[in-house]
């Protein structure tokens, strides 16, 4: 064979085979890399159904799985939305690499809300949208392949059926936390308006013994002036006893159950008379102005006049917890006309209700204060009985550090 033709050959067949060789380990590397991510992938899947089964709260679970997506797909940020009980708005309840423009997203948003998202994965579960992931672009530039998709909906149904677990184990929770709640308010007022009888009666007799003494020693001769030693010392003693008898006549009114069966017709200011021997011992220790403008001829009302008083007994409360850390505490509470209503308002200087609470804080178990300190449900129980009267209740504030209001409008 010619040399001029040989070599050049041999030289072509060289560098088929070399490329043969690259394209071969090439391919190897491209499988070996292809199999890593997706060996990788599988490892995250069997940590994420793991934990997924054993984490019953909400807030662990979106904590959880938001850090694990965020780590796995190695995205520039990550926001998920979760619904809210109501289940017609959509809040932010996980955020990673950036700060979310938006805290809260109803039904009718729309891809205006995403438009910096790179994949928005709904969490979908009985044909309801309970969530959603918005994920930013990823770290090195790449675009979200078929794998990371298909990981992305798995971890999103998985997701989806353990955030419906949590949701239901939330309501259970509140539901045997408001059966507890329930049952020691029943076995509170029992116990209260037995101690009131044991207190009445003894109370009584008491009263009673003391009048047929003061009308004996009445009859005996003694100076004028003995006599009004005797007369003031009788006045005294009594008085006390009778604030004392008022004060478990209004706690045994106070710790009976009422229904709509015992609403009657009666004047808001009765009430808040009996309101304020209720409140006394306990503004005894607090260190507050609590003061009353009244305004006079107030119409009649029609309901239970306890409630209205457990309403104002709710309001002083959570005015005094929010009191805590202000220096010159004051309480106003005003029984106004208001055309043919009565309007009772509670008004403190205290440190406020955020806007965002102002709708909320009727609901059950919203509260500002720890669960030691209260459950949730007095603000819940008020509504419900003020509308049972027909009227309405709702909270005002100019919000933290500016106090607030509570409003009563009985029609």
């Amino acid at each position: 064979m010619n040399p001029l033709y040989f070599y050049p050959l041999l030289l072509v067949y060289a560098l088929l085979l070399s490329l043969l060789y690259i394209n071969s380990h090439l391919k190897r590397g491209t499988e070996n890399r292809l199999l890593a991510e997706q060996r990788r992938y599988q490892r995250h899947l069997f940590k994420i159904s793991k934990e997924l089964s054993f984490i019953k709260e909400q807030g662990k679970l979106v904590l959880f799985v938001g850090d694990t997506v965020y780590q796995l797909m190695r995205v520039s940020w990550l926001l998920i939305y979760t619904v809210d009980s109501d289940g017609d708005v959509y809040r932010l309840a996980r955020q990673l690499g950036k700060e979310a423009r938006v805290k809260k997203i109803d039904l009718s948003f729309d891809a205006a809300a995403a438009e910096e998202c790179a994949v928005l994965l709904p969490m979908n579960r009985s044909n309801r949208l309970i969530g959603f992931f918005m994920l930013g672009p990823k770290q090195d530039g790449s675009v979200f392949s078929d794998d990371d998709m298909s990981v992305l909906k798995i971890i999103a149904d998985q997701t989806a059926v353990a955030l419906e677990n949590a949701l239901y184990w939330e309501k259970e929770k509140q539901r045997i936390i408001r059966q507890e709640a329930v049952a020691r308010a029943k076995s509170l007022d029992i116990m209260t308006g037995s101690l009131a009888h044991e207190i009445q009666n003894p109370l009584t007799g008491a009263m009673g013994n003391l009048e047929v003494l003061r009308e004996m020693v009445n009859k005996y001769e003694m100076t004028q002036d003995d006599r009004e030693v005797v007369e003031e010392s009788f006045k005294y003693t009594l008085e006390p006893l009778h604030r004392v008898s008022k004060m478990v006549q209004v706690l045994n009114n106070y710790s009976k159950g009422y229904s709509v069966a015992d609403f009657k017709v009666f004047n808001a200011l009765d009430a808040v008379n009996d309101f304020k021997v209720l409140v006394q011992s306990k503004l005894k220790h607090a260190d507050v102005q609590l003061t009353y403008e009244v305004d006079d001829d107030l119409p009649q009302v029609m309901g239970v006049p306890v409630w209205l008083q457990e309403a104002l007994m709710n309001f002083v409360s959570n005015a005094l917890h929010a009191l805590r850390k202000t220096k010159d505490k004051r309480i106003v509470i005003r029984v106004l006309r208001h055309q043919r209503c009565v309007r009772l308002e509670c008004e403190d200087n205290g440190q406020g209700i955020p806007a965002d609470m102002l709708k909320e804080i009727f609901h059950p178990f919203v509260t500002t204060k720890s669960t030691s300190e209260g459950t949730g449900l007095g603000l819940s129980i008020v509504r419900r009985h003020i509308e049972a009267m027909g009227g309405d209740v709702w909270a005002e504030s100019y919000g933290v550090g500016h106090g607030a209001t509570f409003v009563v409008l009985l029609k």
